[in-house]
């Protein structure tokens, strides 16, 4: 499809990370998403902070699958998602999560 203008390239996008993010989502979980299994880092002084734990590791095994189809664009949509919404930042080489601080938001 040709974009016209900023607004196709911000729908496109958001149409993109949803059906992303609903494949993920309905999805039953399987040995196969072992690959997306990431554990959350919580330090209790700096990044405890409250979060839907369901939602951020639906969007983590969203983005793995992303990855694993090379849909890198849906895959980076996810990680702003996780960031914007959710204040998570991923950490691809540990398999962990966690709640960004101030500093590092």
């Amino acid at each position: 499809a040709f974009l016209t203008n900023q607004n196709d390239v911000t729908t496109t996008t958001r149409s993109s990370l949803n059906v992303v993010f609903l494949a993920a989502q309905t999805e039953q979980s399987e040995s196969s998403d072992a690959c997306y299994d990431y554990s959350r880092e919580i330090d209790p002084f700096t990044n405890d902070f409250v979060v839907d734990v369901a939602d951020v590791e639906t969007l983590i095994r969203a983005r793995g699958k992303a990855r694993t189809e090379q849909n890198f664009g849906g895959a980076d949509a996810v990680l702003s998602r996780l960031l914007s919404e959710h204040g998570v930042i991923v950490n691809d080489s540990t398999k962990t999560w966690k709640t960004g601080t101030k500093r590092e938001l």
